[in-house]
């Protein structure tokens, strides 16, 4: 997890002298450096004003508090990075601590994704199932199960599922070999039953179009809200796949470094040459990782109309002034004595 000790990453010992690697990584932890704190800044400042459109929309319709799950996923990662950051009197617990909170925004983004597929193939093919089964109490109720599973989950490393010793790095290194493997095994699940969703749902949906087209022809609003529930579900699915893009790398990298370096591979893996270049494959995918958080606010601002008005008319109710010629009379004021 630490970006900028890319060189003694998982504390493996090389035979070549520290200021070669540090020379042939420098560039690296460069990057890893600009990345995390340009993340810290945008992850916060992009996603907060997404969590305050969704939140005070009106309806608040299911899908959106879905994507209102991620930009509070992605606002975590911002402050793990801070967290990872600040100086603590507990280098272990404060190590174990970010790890968890890294855990719990990987495992609600691609639970979270999951969720907006099923939504969107429910909304889109049964539309009447959805408004009956996905409505928004339910919604938030089920996104506050997912959390608290998942921190269930993810702060197992804390209470002492974990392989820390004095010297190790702030990384999935620490993390048991079974842990991250199934943490891994839950990701490739959710991308299969995601993509597996999508093709269905644009499969159906094309299948169909004919006849749906028949069914709404007689509707202009029907059929309008039948085409802004399809746009919303491609918008949405491009979501999905900067995201399968931006973590299946780190899930790969994690994996390996994870397994290798307690399987019968350790003795390659952990060579100078194989294990540098291990160790920039693996800050290079944990930069694209964390590099999400940025990229999602920006494509909910470019794809979804609804958070862009909810946004500028939260913003307009802040920053309204009152009329200028409005008075104050002091004897429409009652004060404490009169009321008593």
């Amino acid at each position: 997890m630490d970006a900028t000790n890319v060189s003694s990453d998982y504390g493996v010992a090389m035979t070549t002298s520290a200021a070669d690697v540090e020379c042939r990584s420098c560039w690296v932890n460069s990057v890893a450096s600009i990345v995390v704190i340009a993340t810290i800044v945008l992850s916060i400042g992009l996603n907060v004003p997404v969590i305050v459109a969704v939140w005070t929309m009106k309806p608040r319709r299911a899908s959106y508090l879905f994507v209102g799950n991620l930009a509070v996923a992605d606002a975590l990662v911002g402050v793990v990075l801070i967290l990872q950051l600040l100086p603590a009197p507990s280098v272990k617990y404060q190590c174990l601590v970010v790890v968890s909170l890294f855990l719990l925004s990987w495992v609600c983004s691609f639970v979270g994704t999951l969720f907006i597929a099923v939504d969107r193939h429910l909304v889109v093919l049964r539309p009447l199932r959805h408004k009956v089964i996905l409505r928004s109490s339910r919604v938030v109720k089920l996104l506050v199960a997912m959390w608290a599973l998942a921190a269930v989950w993810s702060l197992l490393p804390v209470v002492g599922v974990n392989l820390w010793y004095d010297g190790a790095q702030c990384n999935f290194s620490m993390l048991p070999p079974w842990y991250v493997v199934a943490t891994a095994s839950s990701y490739v699940g959710m991308a299969v039953v995601t993509g597996a969703l999508y093709v269905s749902l644009f499969y159906r949906y094309r299948r169909d179009r004919q006849t749906m087209n028949r069914l709404f022809q007689r509707s202009v609003s029907m059929e309008a809200e039948r085409a802004q529930s399809v746009n919303l579900a491609k918008a949405l699915l491009l979501v999905t796949g900067v995201f399968l893009l931006c973590w299946s790398p780190f899930t790969v990298m994690s994996v390996v470094t994870s397994v290798g370096l307690t399987s019968s591979y350790y003795d390659w893996i952990s060579t100078p040459i194989v294990w540098e270049r291990v160790s920039v494959a693996y800050v290079l995918s944990y930069s694209l990782a964390i590099s999400n958080s940025v990229i999602n606010p920006c494509l909910y601002a470019w794809k979804m109309n609804a958070i862009r008005e909810s946004f500028v008319a939260t913003a307009r109710r802040c920053c309204r002034k009152p009329p200028r010629n409005a008075e104050f009379h002091p004897r429409e004021c009652k004060t404490i004595e009169s009321v008593l």
